[in-house]
């Protein structure tokens, strides 16, 4: 949550916000193969650089997830308008929930195929996989540039995050949730 609220006042003042999620994506993309690599070279090598490893590829993965989230919703919200955007959203609930099920099932069946490491290697590159196969499809939508005029330094935003928390309650029960 914190990172989002980072972001969301960095990416505030830009006039684009499809480059920043195509970087998130593609920061994704490179944690994921990471962590497959990473777990595929985990039986020998020393276990606290890879334990240091795995901690990384996490945290790059949480945080490019907030800085391309709300690239998305940003992207979403000014192609999609009105009842256009409420049918998208069922249809995307509709499509994650199946796809979900779907991965589960799959993870499933690769867990059982292949020992431990190689199956959570084929795991790992397997997403980083589809997910930059589903990234090709953010490269097709045009965005057209809004005026911005209000671009913040991160340190601007991070000074004023106090100031922020305790004048917005809703804000404060967002974070805290």
């Amino acid at each position: 949550m914190i990172t989002q609220l980072l972001f969301a006042g960095f990416l505030a003042g830009r006039s684009r916000k499809k480059p920043f999620l195509l970087v998130g994506i593609h920061l994704r993309v490179l944690a994921l193969t990471g962590m497959g690599y990473t777990l595929s070279i985990s039986s020998s090598s020393d276990s606290g650089g890879i334990l240091f490893m795995i901690f990384l590829w996490i945290g790059i993965f949480a945080v490019s997830g907030a800085f391309a989230g709300i690239s998305y919703t940003d992207l979403l919200g000014k192609i999609f308008v009105g009842p256009r955007r409420k049918n998208l959203l069922i249809f995307m609930q509709f499509i994650s929930a199946t796809g979900m099920l779907a991965s589960a099932i799959v993870v499933r069946h690769l867990v059982i195929a292949f020992p431990y490491p190689e199956n959570y290697t084929v795991i790992f590159l397997s997403a980083s996989a589809l997910l930059f196969m589903a990234a090709i499809g953010f490269l097709m939508i045009k965005e057209d540039p809004i005026e911005a005029d209000n671009t913040y330094g991160m340190i601007t935003i991070i000074k004023a995050i106090p100031r922020m928390l305790k004048s917005d309650k809703n804000l404060l029960n967002y974070i805290l949730q």
